[in-house]
């Protein structure tokens, strides 16, 4: 779900590819570190959709980058870090958030902070439910402890760049195990599908790529999937948007 194209997710990478990778990340994610002329570039929807491929891809790479460009990203490879959380109905989720500031959850102007909250819970326990439940994926494995506890975490934070959401890998913890956690944006104000819409399918979309990573990944690989894969995946995760919220019509 991203523009880049497929040669430049190879595994050797050239440096014009490396730089527009690393300015396409950094529009994603902190576009007031780029030049003034970079950070007025309109980014397609495909760029904006999904950040999965852009955010691991430079994990995959980030060796290649300069030093300088190094600091930078590596910055931005950590868990976000809210004020409080709380836990889905079914148990297996842990949903980070901040009551006040720049990153309180707004999905629906009508509900209180909680209740935004409690939409997103829903929403991650209906995923869980069809993708795991109903069609039988594997569930992502435990994180280890990473976010408080061993359960699947989620982190409500504004999206400045305007990207939808991303799954991140961290660990490896077996032959094809790879622990995750997901990042959603805030609001979806201005976004292709608003408010609840826009994060129930991000919801359905990024779980699925913790599956992927989290029982399905490359075997004996440095990463969880090949560059070349990516199709793939993307294919996947958008298709559970379609069958986990067949109502909401993001493309």
């Amino acid at each position: 779900m991203i523009s880049l194209s497929a040669k430049s997710f190879s595994q050797e990478l050239n440096q014009s590819q490396l730089d527009s990778l690393y300015t396409k990340f950094l529009q994603l994610r902190a576009p007031e570190l780029l030049p003034q002329n970079d950070q007025s570039a309109e980014l397609a929807l495909e760029d904006r959709k999904c950040g999965f491929g852009i955010v691991n891809s430079i994990k995959s790479n980030i060796n290649l980058f300069s030093p300088e460009q190094q600091n930078n990203l590596k910055s931005f490879f950590s868990r976000p870090v809210l004020q409080t959380s709380v836990v889905s109905p079914s148990g297996f989720f842990r949903i980070h958030y901040d009551p006040t500031g720049n990153n309180i959850p707004s999905f629906a102007s009508g509900l209180s902070v909680e209740q935004n909250v409690a939409e997103v819970a829903k929403a991650l326990d209906s995923t869980y439910k069809f993708e795991v439940d109903f069609l039988d994926f594997l569930s992502p494995p435990s994180d280890n402890g990473a976010g408080g506890d061993n359960k699947y975490d989620v982190y409500i934070q504004n999206q400045g760049g305007g990207v939808y959401g991303y799954t991140e890998w961290e660990n490896k913890i077996g032959q094809v195990n790879w622990t995750s956690f997901m990042v959603i944006d805030n609001d979806y104000i201005g976004y292709y599908s608003t408010g609840l819409d826009g994060m129930k399918v991000t919801v359905a979309h990024e779980f699925h790529h913790g599956i992927q990573v989290g029982n399905y990944a490359v075997e004996n690989g440095s990463s969880p999937y090949r560059q070349s894969d990516l199709f793939l995946y993307e294919l996947t995760s958008t298709s559970m948007e379609e069958f986990v919220y067949d109502d909401v019509n993001d493309y």
